[in-house]
């Protein structure tokens, strides 16, 4: 008897999801964002931003963000439907 659950169309398409922000960003991968939340706005210990409509949680780091800095960051941990960042530097 086979104990194997069968995958739902919300596994699949979280699965899908996945598999699509893997192949699209990669672990160290920079990129530029412009804030759209500062860390005290959002949660108190990352700053918010989208890059191409998926969501990012940039940890600030020694910089000050606040909404509109525009930044360079690294990727550093790619999740289920957000990227989480680390700021390398401001650019204006």
């Amino acid at each position: 008897m086979s104990t194997h659950k069968p995958r739902t169309k919300t596994e699949a398409h979280q699965e899908a999801l996945n598999q699509e922000l893997r192949e699209q960003y990669t672990r160290g991968q920079q990129i530029e964002l412009i804030i759209i939340k500062s860390p005290e706005r959002n949660n108190g210990r990352e700053a918010f931003a989208r890059h191409n409509d998926v969501s990012v949680f940039v940890y600030p780091g020694r910089s000050h963000l606040t909404a509109n800095t525009h930044i360079k960051a690294q990727i550093s941990e790619i999740g289920e439907r957000h990227l989480k960042a680390v700021t390398l530097a401001v650019l204006d």
